[in-house]
């Protein structure tokens, strides 16, 4: 099994902000500006560990300071979450991909059965006469979000031609021209979690880095030798400069690059990674 860690939601370049921590836990991974989506940012909720409602217009305007208006459209993708916003019957949860980043991912090998675990950089809020607002002097951090077992695997453009798959006709990655390489991972909601409070657990930046891009993981990521040669384990995609790795007594060290949205992790030579994986299957939701 193939682990992907997928760079999801709004950040310095798409949407111009963090994604919103909100005083109670709350997590929430904002979809991105997408000018050719059907779907406008005022059309999509959100409900929060209390179960109180928000618009997600209203939260991109606050947040954005009018930067991103709720008539603007939204890269709802990946969609994982049933209430958000109303589809068909037969909607499932998945992720649209495209471009060089579907070109990491088809050159890795991501198929069936592999897992993506969906991250963000998130910041906490709070509310300030009537308006949410990043908390002043809050850092950045890398958090994970939700995750998504991957159960089917289909070209946009074979998607369209087959009545089975025109419940994706909503999706942002539908609207998209002819493009051989454009791919929906589709997955199950018996088998995707999103994690709605922040836990610990669930944190990749180092809690002690003012950059957000320092990850402090655990020790099993690190791609150490293997006794009497010199054979490394394959290290995470994008990542194989080993001098962006260190160890420390219990714990392993990570410059994560600032670019690229997949980043692949052959599960199979880390066999560690099944605990670590259970440990986040079993954060409530």
């Amino acid at each position: 099994m193939k682990i992907i860690l997928s760079r999801k939601g709004f950040d310095s370049s798409a949407g111009g902000c963090p994604n919103p921590i909100f005083p109670n836990g709350s997590m929430l991974a904002l979809p991105i500006p997408d000018g050719q989506s059907k779907i406008a940012y005022k059309e999509v909720t959100f409900q929060d560990i209390e179960g109180q409602q928000f618009n997600v217009g209203t939260l991109v305007k606050h947040l954005t300071k009018d930067r991103v208006k709720p008539h603007h459209k939204a890269h709802l993708d990946p969609d994982l979450i049933a209430s958000q916003f109303p589809r068909d019957p037969l909607w499932k949860p998945l992720l649209g991909q495209s471009g060089s980043a579907q070109g990491h991912l088809n050159n890795q090998g991501v198929d069936v059965g592999d897992l993506f675990v969906y991250f963000a950089v998130f910041r906490d809020v709070e509310k300030v006469q009537r308006k949410w607002r990043f908390v002043p002097g809050a850092p950045n951090r890398h958090i994970i979000w939700a995750t998504m077992k991957v159960q089917d695997v289909i070209k946009v453009d074979e998607a369209r031609m087959q009545d089975p798959y025109a419940w994706l006709n909503y999706h942002p990655h539908w609207q998209y021209g002819q493009d051989q390489h454009n791919t929906f991972y589709v997955g199950d909601q018996s088998t995707c979690r999103v994690f709605s409070k922040f836990d610990s657990l669930l944190q990749l930046t180092d809690p002690s880095s003012s950059k957000p891009s320092l990850w402090k993981l655990p020790k099993w990521w690190y791609p150490k030798s293997k006794s009497g040669n010199n054979l490394l384990k394959t290290p995470l995609s994008y990542h194989h400069n080993l001098e962006r790795w260190s160890k420390t007594q219990n714990h392993c060290m990570l410059q994560a690059v600032a670019r690229g949205q997949e980043f692949v992790l052959n599960a199979d030579e880390y066999p560690e990674a099944e605990i670590w994986l259970r440990q986040l299957h079993d954060l409530s939701v």
